[in-house]
């Protein structure tokens, strides 16, 4: 990720971001705020917000549980 439009499209995602100075953040993505990142479900000692100027790249994090409301017939 790199354009603004693909975290908008990321809200709601676990996402990881490697920083131009070197430091790699994880987090869910809740929103974006202008210019700056919102994170959710940080590890200690992580911020919860982040500048997208700061990030040099951004990717999804795959998930392989099923959400909440995923019934059997869904899967199918």
């Amino acid at each position: 990720m790199t354009e603004p439009r693909h975290f908008k499209r990321a809200r709601g995602r676990r996402v990881s971001l490697a920083l131009r100075d070197g430091r790699t953040y994880e987090g869910r993505l809740t929103d974006v705020e202008g210019d700056e990142l919102v994170l959710t479900e940080v590890p200690a000692g992580q911020p919860e917000r982040v500048d997208r100027s700061d990030v040099a790249r951004g990717s999804i994090e795959v998930e392989l549980s099923r959400s909440a409301g995923t019934t059997d017939d869904e899967e199918a």
